[in-house]
């Protein structure tokens, strides 16, 4: 007859050797790209998937490629990118580097953003003022 607990204890054994087994580290990409680079890369990727998400009608009428053109954009194919993420997310000062360049960059983003929103709604009200006095004119 099978005893559990020796089953038990021979796949606690096995699951415990298997987490056991050496990590290995990426390989360093042929085409390494600097964090700065890299950083630029993936931030110009959440702004274009952000795009899609907000007009995915107007993007779908244009059909442009604008991933494969980012892509040709920085001389990078999907792989390469994919590599030089999984490269410096395995270093942990590269990881970290990488993260905190990608959030500067969309945070600078974002205030460009916020002020032209702004002087878009100034100009739309002083061009609303502005056509007031004309009519009242």
């Amino acid at each position: 007859m099978i005893d559990l607990k020796k089953i038990g204890f021979l796949l606690g054994l096995v699951f415990f050797f298997k987490a056991c087994q050496p990590h290995y580290a990426p390989k360093k990409p042929e085409c390494l790209l600097s964090i700065d680079s890299l950083s630029q890369s993936i931030s110009d990727f959440y702004i274009l998937k952000a795009g899609k998400k907000l007009d995915r009608k107007t993007y779908q009428q244009l059909g442009l490629p604008l991933r494969d053109y980012l892509f040709l954009m920085y001389g990078i194919d999907e792989q390469s990118l994919e590599d030089n993420i999984n490269y410096y997310c395995y270093l942990p000062k590269g990881r970290e580097a990488l993260f905190k360049a990608v959030e500067i960059r969309l945070q600078s983003k974002i205030e460009v953003l916020n002020e032209n929103i702004e002087k878009y709604q100034i100009q739309k009200e002083v061009d609303s003022l502005n056509e007031n006095l004309n009519t009242t004119n």
